[in-house]
């Protein structure tokens, strides 16, 4: 009886053609990212609001892999007349700018975890700058946030730059491209929600409340739903269905931090 079922599910799939199949699986990492977040924030907020080399270390490769996925997302080519809303906005010369600050903005919200993972804004309140020479000053309060934002800002490169869209369809490997793409954002989104809630307890000593919680969804949609538009641009455009993906997306990032109040 499941290998029955198990065949026609896998030939439904197959029938179904690219652009549905996109749909599908966006739908599915929207609920999965909401899923995720509400079973396992709180927890994962509470082992984040702790420092140490591992936490770095683990958020750097992640971050990498993160830039990776979307630098293969952005080689992908779609024939005309099957592309969506986001594909245009994501290869126009005129929005490399705004590409660019995409890019800045995700970058600097992953400083952010970053210089917490390292201890560093908890050592904030304690520093005394006048007990410290010039160049300790420079290298503590200049230096050390700078480096860490030079490497973050490895992903402004990845969304500002021109890319030639060179990988078709026909390439074996597409769909799987595409699929960890989806992974990576998603996955990005919830590790930075759960970073931002540990940050937020760290300053202010407590949960961030319906305030916090959605202002952190807003800090999380500014920078991740151009990348949804640069997934939504592989299929075909349809536009309730793309308003309704953009809609779910927006719901699983607000969500997410807002189960965590």
């Amino acid at each position: 009886m499941v290998a029955h079922w198990k065949a026609i599910i896998i030939m439904t799939i197959n029938e179904m053609d690219w652009t549905k199949r996109l749909w599908g699986g966006l739908l599915v990492a929207d609920v999965v990212t909401l899923v995720v977040g509400g079973i396992w924030g709180r927890g994962m907020v509470g082992v984040l609001g702790e420092t140490g080399r591992g936490y770095v270390v683990g958020g750097i490769v992640i971050y990498l892999l993160f830039c990776v996925g979307v630098y293969g997302l952005r080689k992908l080519d779609v024939k005309d007349g099957e592309r969506g809303w986001g594909y245009s906005w994501w290869v126009s010369e005129a929005t490399k700018s705004w590409r660019a600050v995409v890019g800045v903005w995700i970058a600097v919200l992953f400083v952010v975890a970053l210089l917490h993972q390292v201890g560093y804004l908890a050592s904030l309140p304690i520093v005394d700058a006048r007990t410290l020479g010039e160049g300790e000053a420079v290298a503590y309060f200049v230096m050390a946030p700078g480096a860490w934002l030079a490497l973050a800002l490895i992903f402004a490169l990845v969304t500002g730059s021109q890319f030639e869209m060179t990988v078709g369809r026909d390439w074996r490997w597409y769909g799987l491209v595409v699929g960890l793409g989806v992974v990576v954002v998603n996955g990005m989104a919830l590790l930075l929600g759960w970073e931002l809630a540990a940050v937020w307890q760290l300053v202010s000593g407590e949960g961030w409340g319906v305030v916090g919680g959605v202002v952190g969804g807003l800090l999380l949609l500014v920078g991740f739903m151009p990348l949804r538009w640069l997934l939504l641009g592989l299929g075909r455009a349809e536009g309730r269905v793309e308003v309704g993906l953009m809609m779910s997306f927006g719901i699983a990032l607000i969500g997410l931090c807002v189960v965590l109040i």
